[in-house]
């Protein structure tokens, strides 16, 4: 690792040198220089640009062939509509949420600068005029500033309803030309510098390419009587960059960086002071457009920023393509260095999250959302030893749902790792073929993923993994067990870990299980209240000595310990971490935990209080496993909701600051979204009384926290009117369901309902989410650009009540609890269609009942919200209710989110600013384990999933895709 560190900065400034630049004329020198450019007004631009670095080898060229396209069908109105707005006395946003169409009105009609997609022109464009009093009609010229199909889309909508001119420049015409799916035909040919003059307004176009072979950027004047009283009276110029992403290839890269740089002496010379771009998020239309509704008469209008700012926006795009220039260029002049490697650390994924961080984020752009249609399947690689041998840990095993059903592997430096039942194996990322293998003599390797560390002076790089009880280093070079990690290899744990280690700086951060891989999943803390401690370790990476270790029941003198009253902690188990990894804060060096509930979980009449650290999101220092702060999401916990993922990180801009946050998601089906230096709820949280029960002995607290942003991910109550209707599934079934529904009489309170006892002659509860959730361990990613947080959920209730255990008696007292949960059966009854056949049991609560979501973080409002999965069972035109299952998301900035986590045997891709379904693929498995993308040494970019949960064949295996 420190050879490649080391070559590549020479790499870097011999390019320099090469360009006659100094050697601090780096990459972080012009990221650096983007990053003061953005300052607060144009932070999403900077992350867009500055936070996505170039795939190796040029990847496709942004104006080519989008391949596949979209699918038919629009995506969900609420997932895309705006209301139209008036911006200048002859300017008039008509676009949508995420993408914009500017409407220049003159004396003799309306120029419009690009047109949306196809699906969307009528209601935003032609709609949208005529709610503002315009007629659409009026539309003589329909400028594309290139041929995209959020920007060119609708242009042959306006062609031909309304006779509109399409003007875009020659290049990109060619582009249009080759496409298939919706375009306009050819028709005008803009030119560098030529004017357009509609009645009493010239708007000028200028060629900026780079974005495509031929983007349009244009100024327009626009005027601003609404501010007369601070200085709007007079005229203003707006100018429009017309494509703002960034490509691969050095080509485009650099007419990108001259193109920036040109219009920018252009803008200034003519004195704009207004920004414009066709996307919301990059010039701030999503602030400054509800500005402009309770804009005062005489006050400043937002768009108004002045030349200064005019110049940073493109001065932002200039230094973050400058900055990917220089990084091409180096990575193109490794391929002649005898063993260099300047493999951007973008191309890899070099955690089960990606990053420490648990932002499952990929910078990758090769396949987007253009593209992701076209996907094929590259290579594959069985799970399973080959056939004909036998493997006793995999044959018979402890726990048949845990062999490798939620692996997730990791590419570090081109080279991919993962564990694969009984061997742990290095594969060529490019092809699947194994380059070593490291098989156990006993037990299993983890079956969810391994951890790289990068070695420490005279160390080589290990990868590290559980099997059984044990922490395991082997060699990444050879796979051979590292002898002088621990006892010849290995250290024995305290306190055994199915998950993932994480490595910070040279430290092994541990979760918490009462079973390793190989051995029986049990859980005792669901039925007892006595056996193993949760408590969490850190060992030393280079020795494996123990660093330190953390109370999850805290002990006397520390903190929480008043929270168990009657001396309740004393042989407590439970509050385990048995997350499948856990996040860092590397800046602050602070490790999260998400600490589980205490057992007995479904009684807590043996202890009182709140019972800390219980179902808490806890902050400690990674280097010490002090406490810094916690945060408990539920009091006293009751229904084994626990906190089964890590939260992941994510930055706010919020009133001008930004916030370092976290979200946190659990089976309750909320997100608590924490400032994650202290703990504080960014969008408050509302105490909200908590319901009581019968049941002997038990302490229910006064409140429980409820987040007041965003609102509940999954369902969390449950009345007779939620119960499906005929049109939900069939008028049998809906009939069945209201029948089971008065015959039961179930109680539900609302989110945390308690549990009947038996005993009384209460009808059973019926709590939603149930204790599978809710969002269970899959949890979330974030992508920084967007802000937005991705999570899927499902709605399994559980029913039942508390009752006498018949087998705690003086004798068994050691060994059983003296109350036990016991199940009310499920509420689902059986469908059947017009013609009597059955269609399987289904629940009798309405669809979706599973779903998939975006939330904005800075806001905590839901972006969009759609059902994850079919039923194919349900008739025609119903299948589409969701499908539970278990897993979680993957996001790029190529716009898509990648996903398993249901039980219809599908992989599938959304647009991640839409929650639009892209692509599908089936398999032979469900998939319950996080996708990954990776770049290959080939330039090509990789998805890549296991898919292994309830199929047949014994055919599990690692499914990688690439574009054709």
């Amino acid at each position: 690792m420190t050879r490649t560190i080391t070559v590549t900065a020479c790499l870097l400034m011999s390019v320099a040198l090469l360009a006659g630049q100094s050697t601090s004329d780096s990459p972080d020198a012009h990221v650096a220089m983007a990053r003061t450019a953005a300052g607060d007004a144009y932070q999403n631009l900077f992350n867009f640009l500055c936070t996505v670095p170039a795939p190796p080898g040029g990847g496709p060229r942004a104006g080519g062939p989008p391949g596949g396209g979209r699918p038919p069908g629009p995506p969900q109105r609420s997932t895309w509509y705006a209301e139209p707005v008036k911006v200048f006395d002859n300017l008039y946003f008509v676009g949508q949420s995420e993408y914009s169409a500017w409407a220049v009105t003159t004396s003799a009609g309306i120029i419009l600068i690009d047109t949306l997609f196809d699906y969307s022109v009528e209601e935003e464009v032609a709609g949208g005029l005529k709610k503002l009093g315009l007629d659409p009609a009026a539309i003589r010229y329909a400028v594309v500033t290139h041929p995209h199909p959020d920007h060119h889309g609708g242009a042959k909508f306006l062609q031909e309803r309304y006779k509109a001119r399409v003007v875009m420049s020659g290049p990109d015409w060619d582009v249009i030309d080759r496409l298939g799916g919706t375009r306009p035909a050819r028709d005008m040919v803009a030119t560098d510098g030529q004017t357009l003059t509609l009645g009493d307004t010239t708007i000028t176009l200028y060629v900026t390419p780079g974005h495509t072979p031929g983007t349009l950027s244009v100024l327009i004047p626009v005027r601003d009587s609404a501010g007369l009283a601070a200085g709007g009276g007079r005229p203003h110029l707006a100018a429009l960059w017309g494509g703002t992403g960034l490509n691969a290839d050095r080509e485009s890269l650099q007419a990108y960086i001259d193109s920036a740089r040109r219009f920018d002496g252009i803008a200034r010379q003519a004195g704009a002071d207004v920004i414009l771009s066709n996307h919301t998020d990059w010039d701030g239309s999503k602030v400054n457009l509800p500005r402009l509704a309770t804009r005062a008469a005489g006050s400043a209008n937002p768009y108004v920023v002045g030349a200064p700012a005019v110049r940073n926006y493109l001065k932002v795009a200039e230094e973050c393509a400058t900055a990917r220039l220089m990084t091409a260029s180096a990575r193109s002049a490794s391929l002649g260095a005898p063993g260099a490697s300047a493999r951007n650390p973008g191309d890899d994924w070099p955690t089960y999250n990606r990053d420490l961080a648990g932002t499952r984020y990929s910078p990758l752009t090769q396949i987007n959302t253009q593209n992701v249609s076209q996907l094929v399947q590259a290579w594959s690689y069985r799970l399973r030893p080959e056939p004909g041998r036998s493997v006793s840990a995999i044959d018979k095993p402890a726990s048949s749902f845990e062999l490798f059903q939620q692996v997730t592997p990791i590419v570090v430096n081109g080279v991919m790792y993962l564990p694969s039942g009984h061997r742990v194996v290095a594969l060529e990322p490019e092809t699947g073929k194994e380059i070593w293998r490291h098989e156990l003599p006993e037990g299993l390797a983890s079956f969810r993923g391994v951890a790289y560390w990068p070695g420490d002076g005279g160390l080589p790089a290990r990868i590290f993994f559980t099997s059984l009880r044990k922490l395991i280093a082997l060699r990444a070079d050879t796979g051979a067990l590292d002898t002088s990690f621990g006892t010849g290899g290995h250290i024995d744990l305290e306190i055994p870990y199915a998950g993932v280690p994480v490595l910070y700086r040279n430290i092994v951060l541990m979760g918490s299980n009462f079973f390793g891989p190989g051995e029986r999943h049990i859980g005792p803390h669901l039925t007892t209240s006595k056996g193993e401690k949760g408590d969490v370790h850190a060992y030393d990476a280079r020795t494996g000595a123990k660093v330190w270790d953390f109370h999850t029941i805290p002990r006397p003198g520390e903190a929480g310990h008043d929270s168990w009253g009657n001396d309740s902690w004393k042989d407590r188990t439970g509050n385990n971490v048995w997350s499948f990894t856990l996040t860092v804060d590397e800046q602050r060096g602070l490790v999260y935990l998400p600490v589980s509930g205490p057992g007995m979980n479904y009684y807590g009449g043996d202890r009182p209080g709140d019972n800390l650290f219980s179902n808490s999101t806890v902050a400690l220092d990674a280097q010490t496993g002090r406490l810094k702060w916690h945060f408990q999401n539920i009091r006293h916990e009751i229904w084994d909701y626990n906190l089964p993922p890590a939260p992941g990180l994510i930055d706010i801009r919020k009133d001008g600051r930004t916030i370092p946050a976290l979200a946190q998601v659990g089976k309750s089906g909320f997100m608590f979204i924490l400032n994650r230096e202290d703990g504080t709820p960014v969008h408050g949280v509302e105490e909200r009384p908590q319901a009581r029960a019968d049941v002997p002995g038990e302490r229910y607290p006064a409140t429980q926290p409820i987040p007041r942003k965003p609102g509940p991910l999954a369902r969390v109550s449950m009345t007779r009117n939620d119960l499906v209707t005929a049109n939900d599934t069939t008028p049998a079934h809906a009939e069945a369901c209201h029948a089971l529904w008065d015959k039961t009489q179930y109680r539900n309170d609302g989110p945390y309902t308690p549990w009947n006892y038996r005993p009384s002659g209460s009808p059973p509860s019926i709590v939603f989410p149930g204790m599978t959730g809710g969002v269970n361990w899959g949890g979330t990613a974030t992508d920084p650009a967007l802000g937005y947080i991705f999570v899927n959920s499902k709605d399994e209730p559980s029913s039942g009540w508390i009752a006498p255990n018949p087998r705690y008696n003086e004798q068994t007292k050691e060994t059983e609890f003296p109350y036990v949960q016991q199940s009310g059966g499920t509420l689902s009854a059986e469908a059947r269609d017009a013609d009597g056949r059955s269609l399987g049991t289904l629940p009798c609560y309405r669809p979706p009942w599973a779903s998939l979501m975006a939330v904005n973080a800075a806001t905590g409002e839901f972006v969009w919200r759609v059902p994850l999965g079919v039923n194919d069972s349900m008739p025609e035109g119903r299948k589409q209710v969701g499908s539970p299952g278990y897993g979680g998301p993957t996001v790029t900035a190529g716009g898509l989110l990648f996903i398993g986590a249901t039980r219809d045997r599908r992989f599938r891709a959304f647009d991640s600013r839409t929650g639009r379904e892209l692509w599908s693929v089936p398999f032979d498995y469900n998939v319950t384990a996080i996708p990954m993308t990776y770049m290959g040494r080939n330039g090509k970019q990789y998805v890549a999933v296991v898919a292994a949960t309830n199929g047949q064949g014994n055919n599990e295996a690692l499914h990688v895709f690439a574009l054709p």
